[in-house]
């Protein structure tokens, strides 16, 4: 017998992945067209992101169906009962794979808009970089694997330490990549203070627009216009997920029903479909087809980023200027 509650949650859950499913549906189009468009006008876009992006938006649409396919498996009332049952286990392997592959594609794309962002500049990402961020985010894949099939395969309690693990790393992952995004942003705006020449030998995102005759100053604001905004995009990409890792590990080690319900669980599975249509939605936003839609959406954030930035290079310019002013004094 199937309880109210069990209803309510079943319903929600169900609701919210065809929002999602609905809203990745519109945005596969829109952007294959929207690539072809710009393929139509010269406009060079990096074929691997480009790649990346698509098989991103398709994995985000295929995520809450099999979301739906699980759920409903688990649904013994109204319309449900009357679907063909399916092996539970089998369903959840789908399930399984289909959320690493999405936060494999996540990462990729991240770290190939990192290196797309500042290549040809002195701060462009490292082996080093990508190497240790490789072998974390392997490492996390590996232990929510050994912590999802142990849930469905059978319940060990002795490896109940994975999604702690996997968790921890997701979000020291998270915070990583945000730190390097803002950090490469501060270091190229101190660097266009001390040099003002950022566009010589410049080849990252948003050059596409530096062949068209501009002159230098307009160049340099196209560039770093163009760095904030991939660096404000990817860390509001980033940030949904981490608030929903941290949901998840509060749900996971805090489990209280409210009001005879797992509130959280509802506010959980809100916010997980929130955060894919929100990541969805700021990878469209990266792409120089989406400038007016970015500045209607983005322009007040945006400003206020780039001039923090821009404040924090200032002041450090400033400090480093004045130290070696004082050098020069004391030498003559």
């Amino acid at each position: 017998m199937t309880s109210e509650n069990d209803e309510i949650l079943c319903w929600v859950s169900i609701l919210s992945d065809v929002v999602n499913v609905l809203f990745g549906s519109i945005f596969i189009p829109l952007t294959i067209f929207k690539f072809y468009e710009s393929h139509n006008k010269s406009v060079r876009i990096k074929k691997s992101i480009g790649y990346i992006t698509i098989g991103f938006f398709s994995i985000s649409t295929i995520v809450p169906l099999a979301w739906i396919l699980f759920r409903a498996e688990s649904c013994n009332f109204g319309p449900f009962q009357s679907l063909p049952e399916l092996n539970k286990s089998l369903t959840a392997t789908l399930l399984i794979a289909v959320l690493v592959t999405h936060k494999i594609l996540f990462n990729i794309y991240m770290l190939l808009r990192l290196y797309f962002t500042f290549k040809n500049t002195v701060h462009t990402i490292t082996i080093k970089e990508v190497s240790c961020y490789g072998l974390a985010f392997l490492i996390e894949i590996l232990c929510q694997l050994i912590y999802d099939f142990n849930e469905v395969y059978g319940y060990h309690s002795y490896l109940e330490w994975a999604i702690y693990v996997y968790m921890l790393i997701d979000i020291i992952l998270s915070i990583s990549l945000i730190s390097l995004f803002f950090n490469k942003l501060y270091n190229m705006v101190l660097r266009n203070k001390e040099t003002g020449d950022l566009s010589a030998t410049y080849g990252g995102a948003g050059s596409e627009w530096l062949d068209y005759g501009m002159e230098q100053n307009t160049r340099q604001v196209v560039i770093i216009r163009t760095m904030v905004r991939q660096a404000l995009l990817c860390s509001v990409a980033i940030l949904s997920r981490l608030l929903v890792d941290i949901l998840i590990l509060f749900d996971e080690v805090f489990y209280h029903p409210v009001w005879n319900i797992n509130f959280l669980f509802i506010v959980r599975k809100v916010l997980s479909v929130g955060a894919i249509m929100l990541q969805i939605l700021c990878i469209y936003l990266s792409y120089h087809f989406a400038e007016s839609l970015y500045n209607s959406c983005c322009s007040c954030c945006h400003k206020k980023c780039q001039k923090n930035a821009e404040k924090c290079a200032n002041k450090k310019y400033e400090r480093d200027l004045n130290k070696q002013v004082s050098m020069n004094y004391f030498r003559l």
